[in-house]
């Protein structure tokens, strides 16, 4: 391929954008790291967690059927459907967000602030998430690769903007609302100047129609992911209640988590809608496709966490201080967790076309119970012991769905003729 060719391959430049991203918002962590205790860190990573929940599930997840949506006019009147539900829901979790807050040690004297920080925080990104789905139905796949690019970045700036004014409990949770406003802003130019928004005019109506149309992915896709983030964010969340006297551990496993999915979110991040539209293209052939990335991920995901277990903790150590060289063995634990999300990528973007969404709910509430009987039931004696097995426990059983996912798509390529090759999309 020549220099021109690679400057036009989207899926390139995406990975190049979210690596430079990337680049900037490191640099951004081991600023913070040294700058802001560790009893701060722990209260942002608490925050993260729960911003972590909520943008799943801000706009019902209708924003991911808009990617299989093939006429412009339901494009539009999903779009409205999606814009409709974020304020109640925003309200909805921020009410939640406020009673756990007020009782987690860690955050109970800001809990009000805390809690205006992340409705704002949530509501920005379920607008984020719409725009960029319309942006990807448009196929402007280099509009994605800037996005790529200005999502760790806008983070990663205003970090370093707030860090100006000094240090302090609050100025990291403000800081990450902040991003999320400035990054509504570009994506909506950026949906603009492309001709990705939507000029068709749609009514409440139509809007409840498109609901309707796709109420899979509330009911079954939703449903799945909360249930997935939530058991990964137990840990987080109960450590301030399970190990009272470890008040650090939220704040390893926050700088570990953050580190150790940095590499994967280049690649995820960058060709996740991608993947999503072009597995709704092939239909049949899809199969093939999903095998070959798969593996290349897979085999990406094991070469890191190989480079973890050699030198993990002389690595955490080096790069944000001495004091985070105990993040390295949580960052170890967690790359089993990364590598499982890059090996099932393609695999999760095949799920509306074989419409295996329901079953995929009822895996993912499975794991779920399997990790929370785990961390709950057994009296663990570290933060570390809890999050290994409760990690290796929730593995297996996805990976095991995961696995009959794929055998699935193979055995739909099998059984479906060429003439139905668009068939079967959401």
């Amino acid at each position: 391929m020549t220099p021109r060719g690679l400057l036009r391959d989207p899926r390139l430049l995406s990975i190049a954008g979210a690596s430079f991203g990337q680049i900037f918002l490191l640099g951004a962590m081991i600023v913070v790291s040294r700058a802001f205790s560790e009893e701060q860190l722990s209260e942002y990573g608490i925050v993260f967690t729960l911003f972590s929940i909520f943008q799943v599930c801000v706009t019902l997840h209708l924003d991911s059927g808009l990617v299989y949506e093939k006429k412009p006019h339901h494009a539009a009147a999903l779009a409205r459907a999606a814009w409709l539900v974020i304020l109640p829901v925003s309200l909805v979790c921020s009410a939640g967000a406020a009673f756990y807050l007020a009782l987690n040690p860690i955050t109970s004297e800001r809990a009000l602030v805390l809690t205006l920080m992340l409705l704002t925080t949530q509501a920005a990104s379920g607008g984020i998430r719409i725009v960029s789905s319309l942006i990807a139905r448009a196929d402007r796949f280099h509009s994605l690769a800037l996005l790529s690019f200005f999502r760790p970045t806008t983070v990663a700036a205003t970090q370093m903007m707030v860090l100006a004014f000094g240090v302090g409990f609050g100025r990291l949770p403000f800081a990450l609302a902040c991003s999320q406003l400035l990054m509504l802003g570009l994506v909506f130019g950026l949906a603009w100047r492309t001709g990705a928004l939507p000029a068709i005019r749609t009514t409440f109506a139509d809007a409840r129609k498109a609901f309707r149309r796709n109420r899979d992915f509330p009911l079954y896709t939703l449903p799945q992911n909360l249930i997935s983030i939530i058991s990964e964010s137990l840990i987080p969340l109960s450590l301030a209640f399970l190990f009272p006297a470890d008040g650090g551990a939220v704040a390893m496993f926050w700088l570990a988590a953050r580190s150790i999915s940095a590499p994967a979110t280049v690649v995820i991040d960058s060709i996740r809608m991608m993947v999503y539209r072009t597995v709704a293209r092939l239909g049949r052939t899809a199969a093939a496709y999903i095998l070959k990335l798969s593996t290349l991920l897979g085999l990406l995901a094991v070469a890191g966490t190989l480079v973890l277990v050699v030198a993990g903790d002389d690595l955490f150590a080096f790069v944000y201080g001495e004091r985070w060289r105990e993040a390295g063995p949580y960052a170890i634990i967690l790359a089993l967790r990364v590598a499982l999300s890059m090996w099932s990528l393609p695999i999760t973007g095949v799920l509306p076309v074989l419409r295996l969404q329901g079953y995929n709910f009822w895996s993912e509430l499975v794991a779920a119970l399997v990790r929370t009987g785990t961390l709950f039931l057994i009296p663990w004696e570290t933060p570390l012991q809890a999050l290994a097995w409760t990690t290796i426990a929730f593995t297996l059983v996805r990976g095991l769905s995961f696995l009959y996912v794929l055998y699935a798509a193979v055995r739909y390529g099998k059984q479906v003729p060429p003439s139905g090759d668009s068939a079967g999309t959401a």
